[in-house]
């Protein structure tokens, strides 16, 4: 007698729906753990941006006695000497660029030519346009150069400093304008501001309690379009800084608030500060008014609690 050869049974077509429905619930479950992993690495990284960010500005605070300027504007005639003013319109480079022989990159700084004075399109370019990743967080995918309209062709960041505690508008009332564009010297109550040269020692809330620099979107993000910022520092005519952010209690200037220049990010939930002991921390988007008004001003003498 021959072999009988028993047939091999295949799978139903019930039984292959089951197992396709299992692996999209597999896939389901997973996808969102690979998102969350990679979102993890990349706030990690932008945690070290803003690392490094501090050591540089710790390190040319050791060389010259005080921090950069948040830019630096020439002088229009003597009597701006005299009363404090800044030639208007004439603002320039910033502390990102000051801080560029700190973070291994003192040949773009020569380059671009410390001794000048404003930042132009015309003059600058291609070295102003360079990518630096330092300053940008990985998370934000706006564009390396800011040429959208009115905001020269330049390299962004997304990192900038911390002006103090007051909004534009209040520093437009006290001060008769020029925020933007830096008009009045050390006007600022935070670490950085147009010709300012903050020394450590100022700083008598302490290090550990002042926010230095955080991070700014650039792009639109929450249906608001975010300024970012330039490394390079301010623009002649540009229409508002590019280096500082104001940090305070109003709605609009609080972490993700709704002005463009408020400091804001594309992690969730809040956004990330080197503090001025170097020190970085995320800091919720639902932080109190207060607490921010006093993690902004150097020396307000406030306690300040949990944030």
């Amino acid at each position: 007698m021959g072999k009988v050869l028993s047939k091999r049974a295949g799978f139903t077509l019930i039984e292959l729906l089951v197992v396709i429905a299992i692996i999209a619930v597999l896939v389901a479950i997973l996808l969102p753990a690979v998102q969350q992993a990679r979102e993890a690495a990349r706030r990690s990284s932008c945690q070290n941006n803003l690392k490094q960010i501090g050591i540089a500005l710790h390190n040319y605070h050791d060389v010259n006695n005080c921090l950069p300027a948040a830019f630096y504007g020439r002088y229009a005639n003597a009597d701006s000497v005299a009363t404090g003013r800044i030639g208007f319109g004439s603002p320039g480079y910033g502390w990102g660029f000051s801080i560029l022989p700190y973070i291994e990159q003192g040949a773009l700084y020569e380059t671009l030519n410390p001794n000048a004075y404003e930042v132009r399109a015309s003059t600058h370019q291609p070295a102003s346009q360079t990518r630096i990743n330092m300053y940008r967080c990985p998370s934000d995918v706006g564009a390396d150069k800011n040429s959208s309209t009115n905001r020269w062709d330049h390299g962004t960041s997304n990192y900038l400093g911390n002006y103090g505690a007051r909004s534009m508008t209040q520093v437009a009332t006290a001060l008769g304008g020029g925020y933007e564009y830096g008009n009045y010297m050390n006007s600022g109550t935070g670490m950085f501001s147009a010709n300012s040269a903050v020394r450590f020692r100022d700083v008598t809330d302490g290090l550990s309690n002042t926010v230095m620099a955080g991070e700014v979107v650039y792009g639109t993000s929450a249906g608001i379009d975010r300024r970012g910022g330039l490394w390079i520092g301010t623009p002649y005519n540009s229409g508002y800084s590019c280096a500082q952010v104001s940090f305070n209690s109003t709605v609009e200037f609080r972490i993700n608030g709704t002005n463009p220049s408020a400091y804001s990010s594309l992690h969730m939930g809040g956004a990330q500060f080197v503090f001025a002991d170097g020190s970085v921390h995320f800091l919720s988007e639902n932080l109190d008014g207060m607490t921010t008004n006093y993690l902004a001003d150097r020396a307000d003498g406030n306690v300040i609690g949990q944030f």
